[in-house]
């Protein structure tokens, strides 16, 4: 490392308050360059993930290589507590950041081996750079772990974002079944994420020709990544209703956050207060002169704030069906309608439902579509609420019916 990278953090649910003015964290040697991304507090558990980078003279990579550590007791140690490096490969270890090991910074620098496992990277051999960390779970009231986003070397030029999060408690697991968020023919970099209540979401930036593009996007209840600006960010329309073109961005990041994100006073996210905007949001500058700053928020995910426990049931009896829920503000609602077929999802349409009031309601829907009954067969419903230009502010997870 060209200098020790040392950590003073103060948590700001004033859970925990540490500092530790000793103990290096990065783990190559002294002429490396180690770069601090982000610092995150799960439960009581603070972590730190970065990445190393340059020439390694100690027989260690010298590609780039993401890396996370967690804070573990430890009576022995200045402040009371060690780090331990959390990676692809600790399953079942216990590696912690000291000066202790054959190259003196602990088991991970003992072998390109064990720094290999104490890495995120999909390859260790690749390049990965700029992690980003939130806190959350996909699962209501259940643990909330660490999750990572980082941008990664995949060859012929280009870059892609990949998510990863800890499983077990003691190692990392690339999410999406391993495979990148962004594009394929997309060269992408500075991500971001965050969690709006039990939904992830991700931010990165991608060069396409000489501009530079903007995405958003969710994974949904399943596990599968859905896109909230395809082909780019967009730009607001003159008259700041529907969009415009695709927005060309100055090269950084699109940051996220959320006004519902996994903390105590949230019960991890399951127990957000209704606010004026009930959405996870992100900001971009456009390039050009001149520059402008704009925000947005992302409402295509489900949104358990506006519908509790994002939760709509939809029971079929005698030709007609009954639409439940329960509101958590009076909204305008109406349902998506998509057939179910063998292969994929078929778009049927929309069906408005009317302005409800706060509370449980009850809908009742004659299974017409733009005037026209649904033929036998099965159904994906989403209920959604929408502002008076019909536009979307959030979704229930959907759920399937039967048609006779």
């Amino acid at each position: 490392m060209s200098r020790f990278l040392f950590l003073a953090l103060l948590a700001s649910v004033s859970r925990l308050a540490i500092s530790q003015p000793e103990q290096p964290l990065p783990f190559r040697t002294l002429m490396e360059v180690a770069k601090v991304k982000k610092i995150v507090q799960v439960d009581t558990v603070a972590w730190v993930l970065w990445y190393e980078k340059d020439h390694s003279s100690i027989g260690l990579r010298d590609n780039e290589q993401v890396f996370a550590a967690r804070i573990v007791k430890d009576p022995t140690a200045d402040g009371g507590f060690s780090w331990r490096a959390v990676g692809n490969g600790t399953t079942g270890q216990n590696d912690i950041l000291d000066t202790t090991g054959a190259n003196g910074f602990g088991n991970c620098s003992v072998s390109t081996a064990a720094e290999d496992a104490c890495s995120l990277n999909k390859d260790a051999t690749h390049d990965a750079e700029d992690p980003r960390v939130a806190a959350g779970t996909l699962t209501p009231n259940g643990t909330t772990v660490p999750w990572t986003a980082f941008s990664e070397d995949v060859g012929g030029g280009r870059h892609a974002i990949f998510v990863s999060r800890l499983v077990g408690g003691d190692h990392f697991e690339l999410f999406n079944g391993g495979n990148p968020v962004s594009g394929p023919a997309e060269d992408a970099g500075t991500p971001d994420i965050t969690f709006f209540g039990n939904t992830p979401y991700v931010s990165w930036t991608a060069k396409q020709g000489a501009a530079t593009r903007g995405f958003v996007g969710h994974f949904d209840a399943t596990g599968a990544f859905v896109s909230d600006t395809p082909g780019g960010i967009r730009v607001p329309s003159n008259r700041g209703q529907g969009n415009g073109g695709r927005a060309s961005l100055i090269d950084a990041r699109v940051p996220l956050s959320s006004s519902c994100t996994a903390d105590p006073f949230t019960k991890d996210g399951s127990a957000c207060t209704p606010g004026d905007l009930n959405a996870p949001f992100f900001t971009f500058t456009t390039a050009g002169s001149p520059q402008r700053l704009f925000a947005q928020a992302a409402t295509e995910g489900p949104n358990c704030v506006i519908f509790a426990g994002c939760r709509v049931e939809v029971t079929v009896r005698h030709g007609v069906a009954d639409v439940i829920a329960t509101l958590r503000h009076r909204e305008q609602v109406g349902i998506l309608v998509q057939r179910v077929t063998r292969h994929r999802l078929r778009p049927v349409g929309r069906v408005p439902l009317g302005m409800h009031r706060k509370g449980r309601v009850r809908m009742r829907w004659n299974l017409r579509v733009g005037g026209k009954r649904l033929h036998a067969g099965r159904y994906r419903i989403t209920l959604r609420a929408l502002d008076a230009h019909g536009n979307v502010l959030g979704l229930t997870r959907p759920v399937t019916i039967r048609v006779h």
